[in-house]
């Protein structure tokens, strides 16, 4: 019996692929695109910079404009964690050995193996070199949870592959056809070769290279149908009529008509998966809103004809075991890979075996080649290997024929079961929730500058169909992960992975991918897969995703991905099914043959997708888009609510730069079933417009630049009449929104389809005019028409076909919406287009229809909240649309503090010195708590800070105090301390901000009184020398003790000639909190850059970031404020951080902006409060969190004459406020030189010492 391997490709639409520029686009159009995509990815990767350059072509198409600078290439090291607890294990390749202990350089291990199984680590340190790796590294919770394992130096290389010696002769067979006896190497079979750098690829017909040559280079054709209906392919071995499958269907969505259920079927044609279950194996009919959806089914051969028998070289008789052949599905969605049983030399008719699982769709195929064949082994980039034989065969590299292939560094083989390199132990069908329950999750894993190659395809591994999607995938990758939790993946190296690079499946919480690389990838970069239940009771499980076993809250940021899709072309650089509340930021994708980004379902959502750039995907399939989505199959998670719901949390898709070029049609294509997208303030070029299939999608402040038509389709999925008033009325109803776009025709004659009709409402509400409107079209001249089509006759009352928009505003609809004849200069678009993506273009008018609140009328009242976020995050936006606050905090909004009175006598008061704000620290191990405070020495005033602050420590039995004074833990000049702590690795952190070696000469005697000097605040003698050691530094003291003692080093310097930002001249204020993960976020107060100080700080206040990966680590600050110094919200500093229980970000702020925030004209000071679901995206609330009014306990109300420095004690268990310290004062006149201030405490209702609750509360 002959056995051959296939892969089957389906003949695209031409039409559909027009490469990387349309016709008709203006030349300075192709060129400056290109250069904003050039300039919008070296701003997130600067290293990424000559890729880029050519995958652009820039030379090509701006042949007039001199080429951008390429950055020099610069390699990023994260530094090992020197300040571990526990102990570093050493791996050295060369010269360790797996009998030593590893606890030194001198005594390495030999292989990571052997370190990862060293009981007590923290650190495997791997010295440079190419690890050949016969089996997996594998990792369990004992062995890998609290581990980093990282490179000490140089790149350390983890590969699959089976390394050729030089040794070995090379035997000439004919012409410049050599080959190599390897059975010294014992290998069962080679899937790839790699020489040198490059991939060498199986023998094929006819020729290409399929990481530099793509669609059509290297197919040939076929008929593309069955044979029954005139076409080459033989009908499916199980037919899908009748269908043999066992049915499922259960209720998920009952308010949404058009993907009502969850459904699929058992077995039948789907006996082929793992598990044997897919969406595509239920009976017809399908739901509504399925597009050419028919039961799966793949063809069980193909009529080749003459194509092969009238080769010169045929038959292929040596190559009978192993030979391939090649195509796509129609229509250019998946492709097959194929076992061959049998093959007629005489017809050419072949007859698959096993394979045909790698996508999901079925159907019949279409453009194909051979691979794998002894015969058509002819170009230097090929090879054949003879599995009984265990010999190499390839076609010489060299310039003289009679030479052998040679190499200069490694000929590398890549065994076809050597697909996984890095795995965990937990690995399984079980659910990952049996790893949860018995303490198995890998907690706290980082691998960092790791560099990952060398594996093989895995098309013939066993595929799953992982939701409604178009997609089937192999749960299997280079970097396998199940059951972590705060794993990071930094700055690592992906290439030349035969399959998936990267996959989190089932139970992964708080993953971070981040500055790393993926390139030259036979399969998906980053898969994220849940898992349900599919099989059990017959599959009506499926629907559950309550249990847990999926990633969530995953990062992914500052990514490259690139060359995705060699083998699988149904693959992208980020898959995501039943997992949610994924970011996707700030990373640079191109080259790929799908894809960029894939939702598969709606499993769960709130998804953030923002400030990323994507050109050249989709370059060799169709009908899809660089971003795409399906939500075909519903699931039920608590997601949303926290309570079971099938309705997903809105996927937010903003400020990304996204070309929809060569088959990427749709610019975002939210396909079938997509529901709850928010695409706003993004940058397309090219495709046609926005998909509005199935209600739920609200696209509103986007460029579109060049596009062939509009909007598609209407308002949503619309019910039966009684069906959507009871759906209105729970809430549940979610017609589309579409204002403020802007849309550059491509069209130079005819007609610009717009958009359709998009009907009526339930209680009939005209959705044309209040669902569509405001938005901006340009044609090139008054040739073009701009049509609104009746398609199914949606337009309510109207009989025509179709109408201008001219003839539809006048009969009331689409208001606003405006044509302007002409083509804007490419200067202007490209002005319009950086504005929208810096994210300061603001919209015209208010949003019509808000998100969350997603159906009402005119009539409707206005109500406190929509969302959580109009709660400010301190709070749920309950049905009745009123906010209901989190313990300790109350008002409208949930933005202000939930006080008890003051009692003075508490906090911290020396009567002898001033003191201005702090925060105490509870230590278990003497049952006290630890304040520690800014306090001005010798006796002075606040006035005299500069001179003469200092950070004292004081404790007390009680966190109200009062404080006792203990010791001096930093002297002048230090001001501002933040205590945080302790860290996972045992730290307790001091930030301030002053002098690292203070000179305490600049100290002033004060003796309680103010020096004669000392009148002005203006006076340089009372203010101090400003100077760069002066409170420019934000400084990091760290010890393992509240006692001490402490060592103390720069962590942000000055930086008075303003060469980070204009923004951020001098940092102030330090604030931080530390993510369990172990990366710590650090807010500060920045001034901004005067002209009247030369250059230094001067020019308003602003709020900016930093993060470290570990406190002990470099700080990056980021690049845009949190607030900038424009703000109309007055200056904030003073901030303090902190993380909630839900995982969201706050800041408390001193805010100086009377009568705005303050909300009160007499008002000279209060707190201010900006929050945010993922530090980059801020908001300030609408409600002071205090101000300068407070009533005592006795009753009295008193008005501080000052009250700053707010900082926060939170419940360790759920992290509620109970206490509010400030530094502050209602004594002292009115001249600041007087003012000797204090520390107050106020503590929140229903804190810590109080048995009082808010009146509403969670």
């Amino acid at each position: 019996m002959f056995k051959f391997l296939i892969l089957l490709t389906s003949l695209i639409n031409i039409n559909a692929q027009y490469g990387p520029d349309p016709p008709n686009v203006p030349k300075e159009f192709m060129c400056a695109w290109r250069q904003l995509a050039y300039n919008r990815s070296i701003a997130l990767r600067p290293d990424i910079a000559k890729q880029v350059l050519n995958a652009l072509q820039l030379s090509k198409y701006c042949p007039d404009t001199n080429l951008p600078n390429i950055p020099p290439h610069t390699t990023k090291t994260t530094q090992i964690k020197t300040t571990n607890v526990g102990k570093t294990i050493y791996v050295d390749g060369d010269h360790g050995s797996d009998t030593n202990s590893g606890i030194s350089p001198s005594l390495a291990k030999k292989s990571i193996q052997a370190a990862v199984d060293v009981s007590i680590k923290d650190v495997i340190s791997i010295k440079a070199g190419t690890y050949y790796l016969s089996k997996p590294i594998e990792l369990s919770a004992t062995t890998g949870s609290h581990l980093t394992i990282t490179s000490n130096s140089g790149t350390v290389w983890l590969s699959g592959g089976v390394p050729v010696s030089k040794d070995l002769s090379w035997t000439h067979v004919s012409g410049r056809i050599w080959s190599l006896n390897v059975s010294t190497l014992n290998l069962p079979d080679v899937a790839t070769v790699r020489l040198d750098g490059r991939r060498i690829n199986p023998a094929r017909y006819p020729n290409a290279d399929p990481e530099r040559e793509f669609w059509p280079v290297g197919y040939t054709t076929s008929k593309e149908n069955f044979v029954n209906k005139k076409g080459d392919w033989l009908l499916p071995t199980i037919s899908p009529s009748p269908n043999s499958a066992t049915p499922v269907n259960v209720t998920g969505r009952p308010w949404d008509n058009y993907f009502t259920n969850y459904t699929g079927g058992i077995n039948g044609t789907c006996a082929i998966y793992d598990p044997p279950f897919s969406y595509w194996c239920s009976s017809p009919p399908f739901s509504t809103g399925c597009g050419g959806c028919f039961t799966w089914n793949i063809p069980s051969g193909l009529e080749t004809h003459t194509f092969l028998t009238s080769r010169p070289n045929w038959p292929y008789t040596k190559s009978t075991d192993v030979m391939q052949l090649a195509a796509w599905r129609k229509a250019h969605w998946a492709n097959w890979l194929f076992e061959v049983n049998e093959m007629n030399n005489k017809t050419g008719t072949i007859k698959f075996g096993k394979g045909g699982f790698q996508g999901a769709r079925g159907g019949p195929g279409s453009d194909w080649f051979v691979q794998n064949v002894y015969e058509e082994l002819d170009r230097p980039d090929e090879f054949f290997y003879n599995i009984k034989e265990q010999t190499l065969y390839m076609y010489s590299n060299t310039t003289d024929p009679k030479l052998p292939p040679t190499w200069t560094n490694t000929l590398v083989l890549v065994p076809s079961s050597h697909h996984t390199l890095l795995t965990t132990t937990t690995t399984g069908r079980r659910a990952a929730s049996a790893a949860i329950a018995s303490n198995t999750v890998i907690t706290n894993l980082t691998l960092s500058n790791l560099n990952f190659r060398d594996t093989a395809s895995t098309m013939l591994q066993p595929h799953g169909v992982p939701s409604g999607g178009d997609w089937a995938l192999e749960r299997m990758a280079a970097v396998y992960m199940e059951s972590t939790k705060h794993l990071t993946v930094d700055n690592c190296l992906f290439s030349r992975i035969g399959g998936n690079a990267l996959m989190l499946s089932k139970y992964n919480q708080h993953a971070s991918i981040t500055n790393s690389h993926f390139a030259w990838l036979g399969g998906t970069a980053v898969a994220l897969w849940g898992w349900t239940e599919e099989l059990l009771d017959n599959g009506i499980h499926g629907v559950d995703g309550t249990t847990g076993d999926f990633p969530r809250f995953t990062l992914i940021e500052f990514n490259i991905f690139r060359e995705i899709g060699i083998w699988e072309k149904q693959s992208s650089a980020v898959f995501q099914a039943k997992s949610a509340e994924s970011i996707l930021r700030h990373n640079v994708v191109f080259n790929l043959g799908r894809a960029g980004f894939n939702f598969n379902d709606g499993f769960g959502g709130g998804d953030i997708v923002e400030d990323n750039v994507l050109f050249h995907t989709c370059r060799e399939s169709s009908d899809h888009g660089p971003i795409n989505s399906w939500d075909r199959q519903p699931f039920i998670t608590t997601i949303r609510t926290g309570k079971p719901d099938a309705q997903m949390a809105w996927r937010q898709v903003r400020r990304n730069f996204v070309v929809a070029n060569y088959g990427g049609s749709k610019e975002i294509d939210n396909d079938d079933g997509s529901l709850f997208y928010n695409l706003t303030n993004n940058v397309m070029v090219y495709g046609w417009g926005q998909k509005f299939k199935c209600g739920g999608i609200r696209s509103v402040g986007n460029l579109k630049m060049y596009i062939d038509l509009g909007g598609k389709f209407n308002a949503g999925c619309l019910l039966q009449e009684d069906e959507k008033i009871a759906l209105v009325k729970a809430n549940r109803f979610f017609p589309n929104v579409w204002h403020n776009d802007t849309m550059i025709s491509l069209q130079k004659t005819g007609k610009f389809a717009y958009r359709e009709c998009w009907g009526t409402g339930p209680n009939g509400e005209d959705f044309d005019q209040t669902q569509v409107h405001d938005n901006m079209i340009y044609i090139q001249n008054d040739n073009v028409g701009v049509e609104i089509s009746n398609m199914g006759g949606t337009c309510a009352g109207k009989k025509k076909k179709s109408y201008t928009l001219a003839e539809f505003q006048q009969m009331g609809e689409d208001p606003g919406t405006v044509v302007k004849i002409g083509w804007p200069s490419t200067s202007l678009l490209m002005v319009q287009a950086n504005e929208i993506l810096s994210g300061s273009v603001k919209l015209k008018k208010q949003v019509a229809w808000d998100i969350e609140n997603p159906f009402q009328t005119n009539n409707q009242k206005s109500v406190a909240c929509h969302t959580d976020e109009d709660c400010s995050l301190l709070g749920i936006c309950d049905s009745k649309k009123e906010c209901i606050c989190d313990p300790g905090w109350k008002g409208t909004n949930c933005g202000i503090a939930n006080l008890r009175p003051l009692n003075i006598s508490e906090g911290y008061h020396q009567n002898k010195a001033a003191s201005w704000g702090g925060r105490p620290i509870y230590n278990p191990s003497d049952q006290k708590w630890h304040l520690f405070v800014t306090e001005i020495q010798q006796q002075c005033p606040l006035i005299l800070f500069m001179n003469n602050s200092a950070v004292i420590r004081a404790e007390s039995a009680s966190p109200e105090g009062p404080y006792i004074r203990q010791n001096v833990v930093l002297p002048p000049f230090h001001h501002n301390p933040q205590i945080i702590g302790p860290t996972p690795d045992g730290y307790y952190l001091l930030l301030t901000i002053g002098q690292t070696k203070p000179d305490l000469a600049l100290q002033i005697q004060c003796d309680h009184q103010v020096p004669e000097k000392c009148t002005l605040r203006q006076n340089q003698y009372c203010r101090g020398t400003h100077m760069p050691y002066s409170n420019g530094h934000i400084n990091l003291a760290y010890s393992q003790s509240l006692k001490g003692p402490w060592t103390e080093k720069v962590i942000l310097p000055y930086n008075a000639s303003g060469n980070i930002k204009d923004w951020n001249c001098e940092n102030n204020n330090p604030t931080a909190t530390i993510l369990s993960n172990g990366t710590v976020v650090l807010v500060y107060r920045a001034d901004a850059c005067s002209s009247s100080t030369g250059g230094g700080a001067g020019g308003g206040e602003a709020l900016g970031i930093a993060t470290a990966t570990h406190w002990n680590d470099t700080y990056r600050r980021r690049d845009t404020p949190i607030i900038s110094p424009q703000n109309k919200t007055g200056n904030h500093e003073d901030p303090f951080l902190w993380q909630d229980r839900r995982g969201y970000y706050h800041i408390i702020t001193h805010n100086q902006a009377t009568g705005n925030v303050c909300n009160d004209s007499t008002i000279k000071s209060c707190g201010a409060h900006l929050y945010s679901k993922d530090t980059w995206l801020w908001k300030v609330g609408k409600e002071p969190v205090y101000d300068s009014k407070a009533t005592l306990v006795n009753g009295t109300e008193i008005l501080f004459k000052t009250r700053q420095r707010p900082q926060l004690v939170l419940n360790k268990d759920d992290l509620r406020p109970e206490y509010l310290f400030n530094g502050g004062s209602f004594d002292g006149g009115n001249n600041d030189c007087n003012d000797f201030t204090h520390t107050f405490v106020s503590g929140f209702v229903g804190g810590g010492g109080d048995s009082g609750t808010n009146e509403k509360e969670v």
